[in-house]
């Protein structure tokens, strides 16, 4: 940020930043937001790994589960 003063009035002006402070600190963000999405990207990837490695192992008893609680609900509405 520049400052200066006012040669009419004395005041302290702002300015904004040279535009290669601007585009520097844009390029910061962005490198960040990139960084973050990157990130969130290899966890996905991990956790969908994981999650399909669990498949063959959980789903016949998430089968089961859902075919009890339907009987379930069945022999409650008998």
């Amino acid at each position: 940020m520049v400052r200066r003063k006012s040669s009419k009035t004395g005041e302290v002006l702002q300015a904004l930043p040279p535009s290669n402070e601007i585009l520097d600190s844009h390029t910061r963000l962005l490198l960040s937001a990139q960084q973050m999405v990157h990130n969130a990207n290899a966890r996905f990837a991990e956790l969908l790994t994981a999650v399909q490695s669990l498949k063959p192992t959980l789903e016949p008893k998430l089968y089961t589960l859902i075919f009890d609680m339907r009987h379930m609900q069945d022999d409650n509405k008998n």
